[in-house]
């Protein structure tokens, strides 16, 4: 039934022109990468989650199917209720759900697999148009505040070359806000109309400007997070 669920949900968003995400992709990385994923993250990210970034997806839907069927004059009764939750790909951060359940039950003359089968399918297709139709809506939300992406600066033993870094920094992208800060890192919260690329770009802009930071370089980048050493 969860299979159903999904594949129904992956041809709506193939019909409407979005791409996806094949479950025998995800199933092949689940069975391959299992050491590398608990390597890579130390389990402090879900599977899904690492999966997600791993293929470049910007959004994956989580599908909870609950079903239950009856027989009654012959006849074959299958109800379902499918709940969807979105979540951004980079950092877990819900981007709206959805619920539908069918009423009244779907009916079958077939089997009571057939009525459960026809149950979900029906149920998936109405709720993965209202959970799509969300994703675009925080998505359109996201890109006039713009792209939030984790910044941090290892080895800011110079707090004063670090506030002039921000102050650059600010009038290059739409917001930048410190997070944290100590002689051994810095982490900022930035807001851009861009890409990660575009803001690895722009530290390097900024951090040539400034005497003391021109040999930044960059250490690690994963999903939206990404990290430079500052080369003090």
């Amino acid at each position: 039934l969860a299979k159903i669920a999904i594949g129904i949900a992956n041809r709506y968003l193939s019909d409407n022109g979005l791409e996806y995400v094949d479950l025998g992709q995800i199933e092949q990385i689940k069975k391959d990468q299992a050491a590398a994923y608990e390597d890579e993250t130390g389990q402090s990210v879900s599977m899904i989650q690492w999966i997600a970034g791993k293929l470049n997806a910007d959004i994956y839907i989580e599908i909870v199917v609950d079903a239950n069927s009856n027989t009654k004059n012959n006849r074959y009764y299958g109800s379902a209720s499918v709940s969807l939750k979105n979540f951004d790909a980079s950092t877990a951060e819900g981007r709206g759900s959805s619920y539908y359940q069918t009423v009244p039950p779907a009916m079958s003359t077939v089997s009571e697999a057939d009525a459960l089968n026809n149950a979900v399918a029906s149920a998936t297709f109405n709720a993965v148009k209202k959970a799509v139709d969300q994703a675009r809506s925080y998505t359109r939300k996201e890109l006039t505040r713009g792209i939030k992406y984790d910044l941090v600066i290892q080895n800011t033993n110079d707090s004063r070359l670090m506030r002039d870094f921000m102050k650059k920094m600010e009038r290059k992208v739409k917001s930048i806000k410190r997070v944290s800060t100590s002689p051994e890192e810095t982490k900022y919260d930035v807001r851009l109309i861009g890409r990660i690329e575009d803001l690895e770009d722009l530290v390097y802009d900024v951090s040539e400007g400034l005497a003391g930071l021109e040999g930044m370089s960059l250490v690690y980048q994963r999903g939206n997070s990404i990290t430079f050493d500052s080369g003090l």
